[in-house]
């Protein structure tokens, strides 16, 4: 399954390139090269293109779009002016964690919290624990 949304390893470091980003000229091409040239060369780091090719800040085969300019080279944006772009991936109110489950409750079922538990599920939980206990009974206290 491919994921929905693109996602950097990185998340300080994705700060620091677009920062970065306002600072030098617009390039002919956003690719692993340049962003190399800014000093981002971790194998982390190659997944950033991606990221401005999803919002749109560039196209396709990563030449830099108007809303890139609009976004990165106005004199008057200030650090907020990707916000409309990224939506809420840097909304600080949220903490990693609320984010993080977020994300994995998307993955999940709607229906995986009021779903009642089956007789099965019910049986096969009841037989690992049971494993589990047998196994932690052998294990020595620690005194």
């Amino acid at each position: 399954m491919a994921a929905e949304y693109p996602y950097v390893l990185t998340p300080d470091a994705f700060r620091d390139f677009v920062t970065k980003l306002k600072t030098v000229g617009v390039p002919d091409k956003v690719n692993k090269q340049f962003i190399a040239s800014l000093g981002f060369k971790s194998s982390n780091h190659q997944k950033f293109p991606g990221v401005l090719k999803f919002v749109g800040l560039v196209d396709s085969a990563g030449k830099p779009t108007q809303e890139y300019r609009a976004a990165l080279r106005d004199p008057k944006s200030g650090p907020g002016a990707l916000a409309g772009y990224m939506g809420n991936l840097f909304d600080n109110k949220k903490t990693r964690f609320e984010m993080n489950m977020d994300t994995l409750n998307v993955a999940r079922r709607k229906d995986s919290h009021t779903k009642p538990v089956t007789s099965l599920e019910l049986e096969e939980f009841q037989n690992s624990y049971t494993w589990l206990l047998q196994r932690l009974n052998k294990v020595e206290a620690i005194t």
